[in-house]
């Protein structure tokens, strides 16, 4: 993730980018954002929030070497946040779900006037991208239900269970049960009505881990059926991380899925 930490440092070095940049604390621990807003910024201008990843815990992946990938979607008006939040053990995944949600209403909050805002997420990130479709948006926002318009998970993690028997769960603490409770797999059913009509985009590497492609196509089938406009591309000649790395360039498949969810291009 080097790589990505560079282009992140060259991207915040711009003249017009450093004055667009704040970085606000909207909750406790590592809970933060940077807003990244466009030159000439519109008050209805969507916002594309992004998750990172590194398994909720590891803390050489965070908001900062993603500040990159705001760089096309800034050149085509939209706003976008590069969420980190408080990672395992300090902080259950049950929590981490929690501060999501809250970065959403202080975003929305934030912008009011938002045509809608998007939510996108790497690895880990890509799981709590999807986590948002089964909460009940109407009883946080009750004047915006329909809040989230879109998702994209960048090869996401859906189902948590086989992690508990590896050395990732040494700090995440995942029970059987836990992490059943934890994955969206499992949750499809359980989708509010209102979050149906949120369109699903799931994207995922040739060189992915197998589990990641199984997943994705597993979890895709069960959000059609669902009746949520889902769609599951598979990036070739790419591995877990160059989808990410890449995301600097507009012309990129993931940048490309993200400007069309928003309708910018």
């Amino acid at each position: 993730m080097e790589a990505c930490s560079e282009m992140s440092k060259t991207f915040k070095s711009r003249d017009w980018c450093s004055s667009a940049t704040r970085c606000t604390v909207w909750a406790k621990g590592s809970a933060k954002m940077d807003i990244f807003l466009p030159k000439d910024v519109k008050k209805d201008a969507p916002v594309m929030l992004f998750i990172h990843g590194g398994y909720w815990q590891e803390e050489s992946v965070t908001k900062d070497i993603h500040a990159h990938i705001a760089a096309p979607l800034n050149e085509h008006a939209a706003i976008t946040v590069t969420v980190g939040y408080t990672m395992s053990p300090t902080c259950s995944l049950f929590d981490i779900v929690k501060e999501i949600r809250q970065a959403i209403v202080f975003v929305s909050d934030r912008f009011p006037d938002s045509r809608g805002i998007y939510v996108s997420g790497h690895c880990a990130g890509g799981h709590l991208s999807v986590m948002m479709l089964s909460t009940d948006w109407s009883s946080i926002l009750p004047e915006k239900p329909d809040v989230i318009k879109g998702v994209c998970a960048i090869s996401g993690i859906f189902d948590l269970q086989p992690l508990v028997r590896t050395h990732i769960n040494d700090k995440l603490l995942f029970t059987t049960s836990s992490a059943f409770a934890l994955s969206p797999m499992f949750m499809v059913d359980a989708i509010p009505e209102a979050n149906l009509r949120i369109k699903v985009h799931l994207t995922v590497a040739e060189f992915d881990p197998p589990a990641f492609n199984k997943q994705t196509e597993d979890y895709c089938k069960l959000l059609t059926a669902r009746g949520i406009d889902a769609v599951a591309t598979f990036l070739p000649n790419r591995d877990h991380f160059d989808k990410i790395k890449e995301m600097h360039e507009a012309d990129c498949p993931v940048q490309q899925v993200l400007l069309g969810l928003m309708n910018l291009r």
